[in-house]
């Protein structure tokens, strides 16, 4: 069991400096109950583990989709959320020089009930208040269900090793209201590397990440969700990208 306390920001309600006394106990503290069980394997050749796990919020601390008068996020408590999912890892020596090795992450998270509050603009693009929406069963934001990550290494002498990884991430959503249309999209990477002993406790090793130049890596985002007139939901996407193909070279040094 472990517990995570409001913020600052929680407690002034979006304020930088409290200009009233504002009510300290609005945002309650989270709490949250973690239960595993897991199974490993260990064998000449092979190891395999496996982890399920079910955590298990109260009063979780999430975003409310609203501002405070000066730009920060507004957050209040979740009543009832979960996260439960298994976990798996593997290696497996193929051959004398072929190794394998992954891991996975398979999950089904939600939030029981969670109320956003909408900006609400008119005709000439004033706003004129806002209103909640309450959604039901929906998926944390930014909590992708499937994350697989797969190693492949081969080393054809005792100095010298080249690898391969890659890496897939479903696809999130922006908020947690679960809009289709802001969302933050599945996507799969492959990193090469390659190390090279030049003496003894001296190494070189070079890693090229993003290897087949995938312009639409989007680890992390928001959305900003709205009220049109006609009182429909529209909004704007706004994502962090990760860098496009890069490369880097290390020297090691080990006594």
């Amino acid at each position: 069991m472990s517990a995570r306390e409001p913020t600052r920001n929680d407690l002034f309600q979006g304020e930088d400096n409290a200009t009233f006394a504002h009510d300290l106990h609005a945002v309650r503290p989270e709490r949250l109950i973690d239960l595993e069980a897991g199974w490993d394997y260990r064998g000449s050749a092979a190891t395999f583990a496996a982890n399920v796990y079910a955590m298990n919020f109260h009063n979780e601390i999430a975003s409310t989709g609203e501002l405070s008068p000066i730009g920060l996020l507004l957050r209040h408590n979740v009543d009832r959320s979960y996260r439960r999912g298994i976990e798996l890892q593997y290696t497996w020596q193929a051959m004398p020089r072929l190794r394998l090795r992954g891991n996975a992450n398979l999950s089904r998270n939600r939030i029981n009930s969670w109320t956003q509050f909408f900006d609400v603009y008119d005709t000439a693009g004033n706003i004129t208040g806002s209103d909640p929406i309450t959604f039901h069963g929906v998926n944390p934001v930014l909590t992708p269900s499937v994350i697989v990550n797969q190693t492949i290494e081969y080393a054809p002498s005792s100095a010298t090793t080249f690898g391969l990884t890659g890496r897939h991430v479903g696809r999130s959503y922006l908020d947690n209201t679960n809009n289709g249309a802001f969302v933050a999209p599945s996507f799969t990477t492959i990193e090469a590397n390659a190390s090279v002993a030049l003496s003894r406790g001296v190494s070189l090793r070079l890693q090229v990440n993003n290897l087949l130049n995938n312009k639409r890596v989007f680890p992390s985002g928001y959305s900003y969700l709205f009220l049109t007139p006609q009182r429909s939901i529209d909004g704007i996407s706004y994502y962090y990208p990760q860098a496009t193909r890069n490369a880097s070279v290390m020297v090691d040094f080990r006594r």
